[in-house]
């Protein structure tokens, strides 16, 4: 396998997964240097409609309860701090929420709340 990042071929297998990897955990940075500061509804960004353009359908509250009931409680929290444990076990009294927020920021404002868009990357030792 080779992959070619700005000119340079690159074949070994950790150097690509390195690239990769720099490349996923710089995207958010680099995107909102280049964006307004300012929260802009996703129309203002998009502008004129197009034929070809995204369409997402409205998230129910039994899809989204169904996801949570599906989390590893094992595994360990978010940046919220919130177990998947208690997330999991809560997930028939926050799924409406959930569902509404989504909804809300996909297909209402085209805005998605700040706190939503931040991941927690780890590297995992192999």
């Amino acid at each position: 396998m080779q992959f070619i990042d700005n000119g340079d071929i690159i074949t070994n297998p950790n150097h690509i997964a390195n690239r990769f990897n720099y490349y996923f955990i710089n995207v958010s940075p680099t995107l909102s240097r280049k964006t307004d500061e300012t929260a802009k509804a996703l129309k203002e960004y998009l502008g004129n409609s197009y034929i070809d353009s995204l369409f997402l359908e409205p998230i129910t509250i039994v899809e989204v309860e169904q996801e949570l009931k599906i989390l590893n409680p094992n595994n360990s929290s978010g940046i919220d701090n919130i177990k998947p444990r208690v997330i999991r076990e809560t997930s028939s009294l926050i799924s409406c929420p959930l569902a509404h927020t989504f909804n809300q920021s996909i297909t209402r404002t085209g805005i998605i709340p700040s706190r939503m868009k931040i991941s927690v990357i780890s590297p995992i030792y192999k």
